[in-house]
């Protein structure tokens, strides 16, 4: 297995809609970028509505309406990014767009249109009927998208100081879920990188599932793995445990209190649009940041 994965991203993009969660991302991404000396695009969306019925000679007045409406959203958006994060010279290079589009569709025409390496993003983290009623903009940006995406929620163990985004985040503990799978590798390659740039010992975690499989199989069939993360000269280990992955998976990063969980973005099989339910667990229940690396089916 080949873990060098060089993680250093120059271009990022952060969606912001002004809430507390995407506040904190804010934070996060202004964090990264000053880290990785990466450009940071504010990317704010919203769908304007347009009358159903004009005439080819208000076309041009529209237009111009449209336009003052972007520039004043976009004032209005520069302003409170400042308030947040108190922007200085040495800060990062941040650049800010509008959108008019809906918010999943933004994002990925943001990340094409400026390269985009890396997305932070900021989740509610909400589930039942209410997760069903709202839908989920990280959700769906996952799914679709080809950069890994880093995702924060409220309420959780943070790596950064949010009352000061200028100090560096604190990764000591990387924990990064595996099984015997193509994504699964780069999740790990990934994980290595970020480690390696942290000094943080990494955790490679396998989840047993049934009462059939073998821990000592698991085991030996993940040491490789282990071995070729060492030799990157990343502190790691490897546990396995018995249980139902997400839930397995969770409890192991909040019993450990783990920094950072990096890990493969599945969906259930090749014709579902749905996520696999250790995805999908851990974009709502994650108790610390989330670096989920897209990749489609397990394979």
């Amino acid at each position: 297995m080949e873990v060098s994965v060089t993680f250093q991203p120059k271009a990022m993009l952060a969606p912001y809609d002004y809430s507390e969660p995407s506040n904190l991302a804010l934070k996060y991404a202004c964090v990264g970028a000053r880290i990785y000396g990466a450009r940071l695009t504010i990317l704010h969306a919203r769908p304007l509505d347009l009358p159903p019925y004009f005439t080819e000679e208000g076309q041009e007045r529209l237009l111009a309406e449209l336009e003052a409406a972007r520039r004043k959203v976009r004032t209005h958006l520069a302003t409170q990014v400042g308030r947040i994060l108190e922007l200085t010279e040495c800060g990062p290079q941040v650049e800010f767009e509008v959108a008019d589009i809906h918010p999943v569709d933004a994002i990925l025409e943001a990340v094409e249109k400026h390269g985009a390496e890396l997305v932070v993003l900021g989740t509610h983290g909400r589930g039942g009927a209410k997760r069903l009623l709202l839908g989920s903009v990280t959700e769906n940006v996952v799914r679709q998208i080809t950069v890994p995406v880093f995702v924060v929620r409220q309420k959780q163990h943070e790596i950064i100081d949010p009352a000061d985004p200028s100090r560096m985040p604190t990764i000591k503990r990387v924990l990064c879920p595996v099984n015997d799978t193509t994504i699964s590798r780069r999740a790990v390659g990934y994980a290595v990188a970020i480690a390696s740039r942290f000094g943080a010992a990494l955790t490679l975690l396998h989840i047993v599932e049934g009462d059939g499989a073998s821990r000592g199989a698991a085991r030996e069939q993940f040491s490789p793995w282990l071995e070729e993360c060492r030799r990157a000269d990343v502190c790691a280990t490897l546990e396995v445990r018995r249980g139902k992955a997400a839930d397995a998976i969770i409890d192991y990063a909040r019993t450990t209190t783990q920094d950072l969980i990096v890990a493969a973005a599945r969906q259930r099989d090749a014709g579902s649009p749905l996520f696999s339910s250790t995805t999908d667990a851990l974009l709502r229940r994650a108790p610390a940041p989330v670096l989920l690396i897209p990749g489609g089916r397990a394979d």
